[in-house]
């Protein structure tokens, strides 16, 4: 029976989204910082349409990409409806973009690990499996450690281990006691 949310005609054509993604993000990125000088638009055209018949070569590249995409479309719709928020209460667009890309501009880093996280968590998810018989996942013996062949449960069980979870309190409290010592006195 059909229903609204069935997405089985949308996953047949994955791989032309694939092609136009990679397409498009390869050519604005060769635009953005002029690759061939300026006025060679065909040349970087045809470099891009190159890239993306190679990324329909292989499958797994593809699973990445429809892994991906996912995730940073809500983080950029998240994105806009923050802004939104912010030109909604008054907030100039100097401000807007002094915060994010400006001298003390911590956003875009916040948004460069958030894209980093998503980037390490799809190609766990996609390659993960492929690489345990190179991490010595061929002995699954143990129930609660990382030896096992799901690698969702090894990525679980190593974050969430509490020597790892100590070492990330610690730096975390290292981080913030630098931070605070390095602040000049307010008087």
């Amino acid at each position: 029976m059909a229903t609204f949310l069935d997405i089985g005609l949308v996953q047949n054509i994955s791989t032309v989204f694939s092609f136009l993604f990679v397409f498009v993000v390869a050519y604005a990125v060769m635009e953005a910082f002029k690759f061939f000088g300026e006025g060679r638009a065909g040349i970087r055209a045809i470099l891009s349409l190159c890239l993306a018949v190679i990324t329909l070569l292989s499958p797994n590249v593809i699973k990445l990409i429809d892994t991906l995409a996912p995730a940073f479309v809500v983080v950029m719709i998240f994105l806009f409806l923050l802004f939104l928020i912010y030109k909604m209460f008054g907030v100039q667009d100097d401000w807007l973009s002094q915060a994010v890309v400006g001298k003390e501009g911590t956003a875009f880093y916040w948004i460069l690990i958030l894209a980093i996280i998503i980037f390490l968590g799809s190609f766990a998810s996609v390659y993960g499996s492929s690489l345990l018989a190179y991490t010595g996942g061929g002995n699954m013996t143990s129930v609660n450690g990382t030896a096992t062949a799901s690698v969702s449960h090894n990525i679980g069980a190593t974050f969430f281990h509490p020597k790892v979870l100590s070492f990330f309190f610690l730096m975390l409290i290292a981080v913030f006691t630098i931070w605070l010592l390095s602040e000049e006195a307010k008087p």
